[in-house]
């Protein structure tokens, strides 16, 4: 038998091994440079939980009735809180936020006043997403 020659092998091995490493390279720049594009300081992290932690909800009452939710809720926090979103049953739904002389307050809970959050779809839990993307869940 005539003996067999590996360099065919060894050479596919090497290029396989090159393929590899630069596959795995070009995926590692990929996500360290996405990384670093979405990264926050420290202090910009301690800043957003601080406003965070000034968003304080009581929960008054709430109640459902078919397809509508109503609660009524205080802000008890150091800052008036900005609505961005409403979900209930983690889908959009309209709502309106009302005082208690049924002025509308267009996306704001006002702090120390008591204000009734109406929705016109039924579930059993209501988020709401604030501008400092925290989310406050409400059991129904």
């Amino acid at each position: 038998m005539a003996k067999r020659r590996a360099v065919s092998e060894v050479i596919a091995a090497t290029l396989l091994i090159a393929v590899v490493a630069t596959a795995s390279f070009l995926a590692m720049s990929g996500a360290s440079k996405k990384t670093t594009e979405t990264q926050h300081s420290v202090a910009d992290a301690l800043e957003l939980k601080g406003r965070q932690v000034q968003e304080l909800l009581s929960i008054i009452s709430k109640k459902s009735v078919g397809n509508t939710i109503t609660i009524e809720l205080l802000n008890y926090g150091l800052k008036d809180i900005i609505i961005t979103d409403v979900l209930v049953d983690g889908t959009g739904a309209p709502y309106t936020l009302v005082d208690s002389s049924g002025v509308n307050q267009a996306g704001k809970i006002i702090r120390n006043k008591i204000l009734t959050l109406q929705l016109q779809k039924g579930g059993q839990t209501v988020q709401i997403i604030t501008d400092t993307k925290n989310m406050l869940k409400i059991t129904i």
